[in-house]
């Protein structure tokens, strides 16, 4: 990755490694300069388009015949999925079909990661705690809640805290960062 500053023309130049642009990255993010306003205004519903098809996935690994929406083309139940994780009686039903369909899972099954995770996501939404940035609160009118002092863990008025169980980091090995050029998960 290069950095390039300039002010007419160009005056410096860096190149940094995956392991320096991860640091500068979470240098970034733990300032709130890594996204910009829109972007922190558009985050809540891309948090939530992610959890659609991370469930819709647990579907397709698991519990195809207990699905509770209808799939109308190929990969496009997390539209149906997204419109239910709007209701909370909708999401406890989905939980429930999801408890059961993972009961009937080993972990050796292809998928069960995919399904684990999914189920784990979505009792975190459900909590409140669901968000795929660590120390970000969601809150329920769209808004993050971030402040300066937000904390994992804290309660503000209206925002659900962000459970840090919720955002796994990748194990380090080597060394070496476990990272694969995602900057948010």
């Amino acid at each position: 990755m290069k950095i390039k500053r300039s002010y007419g023309k160009p005056y410096a130049e860096t190149s940094l490694n995956w392991n320096q642009a991860e640091r500068r990255i979470h240098q970034l993010m733990e300032s709130g300069r890594f996204l910009t306003p829109d972007d922190k205004a558009r985050f809540p519903e891309y948090e939530r388009f992610i959890l659609s098809r991370d469930v819709d996935s647990f579907f397709h690994y698991a519990a195809k015949e207990q699905r509770p929406y209808q799939v109308e083309g190929f990969f496009d139940g997390w539209k149906q999925v997204r419109t239910m994780l709007d209701n909370p009686v909708q999401v406890d039903g989905l939980l429930s079909v999801m408890k059961d369909g993972l009961q009937s899972l080993t972990p050796k099954q292809y998928g069960y990661e995919v399904c684990t995770r999914a189920y784990d996501r979505l009792s975190a939404y459900k909590d409140g705690s669901y968000s795929l940035i660590k120390g970000r609160r969601i809150c329920p009118k769209g808004g993050t809640g971030e402040t300066a002092e937000s904390q994992p863990g804290t309660k503000a008025p209206g925002c659900r805290p962000v459970c840090p169980a919720a955002v796994k980091e990748p194990e380090p090995q080597n060394g070496k960062s476990g990272r694969t050029g995602t900057a948010f998960l």
